[in-house]
């Protein structure tokens, strides 16, 4: 099917705005955000950000594969 709208509409504009999207996610602490918000050069913004959400995506990554062990090491599981 077609869209029904440019999905890229809602797509940050800008290394700030992609900071500001990415801090909106709730990546880090409170403290981490309030000071990725306060840091004025975007290019340095989006330098915070990205770090913050790579923790986040490193603590995902984790629970997944311990969730797969636990899966298919489970007696009845496919493996």
């Amino acid at each position: 099917g077609e869209y029904e709208r440019d999905p890229g509409d809602e797509s940050p504009d800008g290394a700030a705005a992609l900071a500001d999207a990415i801090c909106a996610t709730g990546a880090g602490t409170a403290d981490e955000r309030q000071r990725l918000l306060e840091t004025i050069d975007p290019v340095e913004r989006l330098g915070r950000a990205v770090e913050m959400f790579e923790e986040v995506l490193e603590l995902l990554r984790r629970r997944v594969d311990e969730a797969a062990v636990r899966r298919w090491s489970e007696p009845g599981g496919l493996n």
